[in-house]
């Protein structure tokens, strides 16, 4: 246990050293990844453990989950949702005053004497919904609700790996009622879970998706399984378990797959229709009607780019690596993103600015637009090219 937990630790470190230059400075998802390392750290079942590290590793882990909460609430849920957000914070209310009552029970053996003694009922209430309203509950919930008012953005062809996604998440987040006697194990998989909500966000907030993410996505569920699979039952004679957990894996593998790598009819539409536009004009103001068409955004503007250093005009830097562009790197205050059309050696030939609004674009609309941005780029070279030599004659 204390050896994959390590591992696990040295493997968050790596992609978040590979991805830490995708996330603005100030960000507090930083900070969250480094109590989550912390969380790990104080996971490791070590010989000198004692009350006080018990209680530093339960105030981090509240410290975390509840930082995470709020960052689905400021950058997730749409603000227009107030009813849901009021229950939002009446349950983190709740959470919040039961936290501090078992941090004092924590500290204080005397006090739970004395709650005993004097309060059964009240130590009754807080054991209840201590066992009923959970942190990690509170953003399986928002993470449900966002899915049901976006359900209709989700393609039919991958609906079935939402729905699996969704089943998987459920026996992750109620793992402890499903099988109660399996202590030792849902603290493994409480741990993974922590691990998989907060790479997602960063994944889903900041557009990163490489075959490096792919692959650490493969990696993190294939720990998981092994370990339930070959550490917890702790046996090769069951031959079914083993097979089981490669099937799962490889089924897992395909529903990521699917839902990341966007195949859609609607950008080979698209690219046809430009190939016959000829003029700057037209084909911005063409382009910037079909994304409109296919993607919620409140706002979209294309820019074909001529000189090679133009792109500064409209953002701070350039990452040659990465197509999407975050919006504290561009100067233009009224869009939230851009994404980076490149064609051979040239990086910067055109750039797509859009305006996301208060509901964030699905994972099937961001890969949409990141297809189209790869597609087109022949594209708005020829267009390019036909304009200079216009200007030249």
């Amino acid at each position: 246990m204390n050896f994959l937990t390590a591992c696990l630790i040295g493997f968050n470190i790596f992609i978040y050293l590979n991805s830490r230059h995708r996330i603005p400075k100030g960000n507090s998802l930083k900070v969250i990844f480094f109590l989550l390392i912390g969380k790990m750290l104080f996971s490791l079942r070590i010989g000198f453990q004692n009350n006080y590290l018990i209680m530093a590793e339960y105030t981090i882990t509240r410290v975390l989950l509840f930082l995470l909460i709020f960052y689905f609430l400021e950058n997730i849920l749409s603000k227009k949702f107030k009813k849901f957000r009021i229950f939002i914070w009446s349950c983190l209310g709740i959470i919040y005053f039961y936290n501090i009552v078992t941090l004092l029970i924590l500290y204080s053996p005397q006090f739970y004497v004395y709650l005993l003694e004097e309060s059964p009922v009240f130590l009754n209430i807080v054991r209840t919904a201590r066992r009923v309203i959970d942190l990690t509950r509170i953003i399986f919930i928002i993470t449900l609700f966002q899915f049901f008012i976006q359900r209709r953005k989700v393609r039919k062809k991958i609906s079935f790996s939402w729905i699996a996604i969704g089943i998987t998440y459920f026996v992750l987040e109620f793992f402890r009622e499903l099988f109660p006697k399996e202590r030792n194990l849902y603290y493994f998989i409480e741990l993974m879970e922590i691990c998989y909500i907060y790479w997602c966000l960063v994944f889903y907030i900041f557009k990163i998706y490489t075959e490096n993410v792919m692959r650490a996505i493969r990696y993190s569920i294939g720990v998981t399984l092994s370990y339930i699979s070959l550490f917890y039952f702790k046996t090769l004679t069951e031959p079914a378990v083993i097979l089981g957990t490669i099937i799962i894996l490889d089924f897992y593998t395909n529903i990521i797959e699917g839902i990341m790598k966007y195949k859609n009819e609607a950008v080979d539409k698209i690219y046809n229709r430009l190939c016959l536009v000829r003029d700057v004009k037209t084909f911005e103001k063409l382009l910037q009607k079909e994304i409109l068409k296919n993607v919620t955004l409140v706002d979209v503007k294309v820019k074909i780019l001529f000189d090679p250093e133009e792109y500064k005009e409209f953002i701070t830097e350039g990452d040659d690596n990465e197509i999407v562009i975050s919006k504290d790197m561009i100067k233009l205050e009224e869009y939230s993103s851009a994404y980076r059309i490149e064609f051979n050696e040239n990086k910067y030939i055109a750039l797509i600015f859009v305006e996301e609004g208060d509901t964030p674009l699905t994972i099937e609309e961001q890969n949409f637009l990141l297809d189209l941005s790869n597609k087109i780029g022949s594209i708005v070279s020829k267009i390019r090219l036909d304009s200079l030599y216009e200007e030249l004659i």
